[in-house]
């Protein structure tokens, strides 16, 4: 997997490394950017920081595509893609922990910090497919969010009524990855853009 130009968002350079096969692996350290500080304060009981490492594209692509090698378990523990304007302004299509020790897709949205889960699909994470690919398209016609568990890609939203944020004043949304609560290298291959 070669990595088109990017930068990182909030880098620590000993929580993120290439593979020998050129994979990406990013450690998920606790944070979040869910919703505002005070928000994060109310939810979790304590002033979550905010998510290290989130991988951006300097380029502007219209779809991206990647597989995740992770079924997490926790609530809250996620890796997937995002479509990333800064950290009030983004939409993320990710695997998640969900609270009865299962995994599901997550679909959302936070537009000037108000965060809302868009579509969520609880499966079965003894599917024996790992890693889990999944595809997030940005167009004029809306976002669509599709996730492969080996043979065909399923949608979990295609809308086109989402805010879009190019609308939002002085972003410039690109794709890229991210990782939270997971306390533990994920990796990320196949990662494709066009």
């Amino acid at each position: 997997m070669s990595l088109p130009a990017h930068t990182f968002v909030r880098e620590d350079p000993a929580g993120w490394r290439l593979t020998s096969a050129n994979e990406i692996e990013i450690f998920g350290a606790d944070g979040s950017i869910w919703g505002t500080l005070e928000d994060r304060k109310k939810w979790f009981g304590k002033a979550e920081p905010p998510v290290t490492n989130i991988l951006v594209l300097t380029e502007e692509f219209g779809q991206a595509t990647v597989a995740v090698d992770l079924v997490p378990k926790v609530f809250g523990s996620q890796a997937g893609l995002v479509f990333y304007a800064n950290d009030s302004n983004y939409i993320k299509f990710v695997v998640e922990g969900n609270k009865t020790n299962g995994t599901m897709f997550i679909f959302a949205q936070q537009i000037n910090d108000v965060p809302e889960v868009l579509a969520k699909v609880d499966f079965d994470s003894s599917h024996p497919a790992n890693p889990i690919s999944l595809r997030l398209t940005s167009s004029a016609e809306g976002v669509k969010a599709e996730y492969n568990l080996g043979h065909t890609w399923v949608t979990v939203l295609n809308s086109e009524s989402l805010p879009c944020l190019a609308s939002v004043p002085h972003s410039q949304p690109r794709f890229g990855l991210m990782t939270n609560s997971v306390n533990d290298w994920v990796k990320f291959s196949a990662f494709s853009v066009q």
